[in-house]
């Protein structure tokens, strides 16, 4: 099995049976600036 390269940071509504993805990272960068990238849905 190949290695996923990414991080994928998400949140679950289980009541509403939601998954929102907040953030898709290549793990390569500096993971502290991935709160700087999230992009905040309307």
């Amino acid at each position: 099995m190949k290695k996923y390269p990414y991080m994928v940071h998400f949140t679950v509504d289980e009541s509403q049976q939601v998954v929102t993805v907040l953030a898709l990272f290549h793990t390569s960068r500096d993971s502290k600036n991935w709160k700087k990238e999230i992009v905040k849905p309307e």
